[in-house]
């Protein structure tokens, strides 16, 4: 028969699931509904506010290629890092003692 003080624990553990799990579900069931009744966005208020500072300047970025033209893909290759190869040594022979000389020391 398990301790009082083992179930305690499990009821414990058990209790703190379930308030984490009622948290998790309330807190996405609030945002939910708070998106469905139509929340502000944030793309809503920029588009409201005035215009950014640098409106009048050129993008600093180029404009990406049209939809089917090439586009210039640039891959990162980091080169495998290894020791260097000095050759394979000769194999050595091993050698057991006898039994008795191990009894013996």
């Amino acid at each position: 028969m398990p301790a009082a003080s083992t179930l305690l624990g499990g009821v414990y553990l058990l209790l703190l699931f379930g308030l984490c799990l009622a948290a998790v579900a309330g807190a996405k069931a609030i945002w939910l509904l708070h998106r469905a009744k139509g929340g502000t966005k944030r793309a809503e208020k920029r588009r409201d506010g005035p215009p950014p500072a640098d409106a009048g300047k050129a993008p600093k970025a180029p404009a990406p290629p049209a939809h089917g033209q090439p586009r210039t893909v640039y891959y990162l290759v980091e080169k495998k890092r290894t020791l260097p190869k000095t050759g394979c040594k000769p194999p050595r022979a091993i050698a057991f003692a006898d039994k008795d000389e191990q009894k013996n020391g």
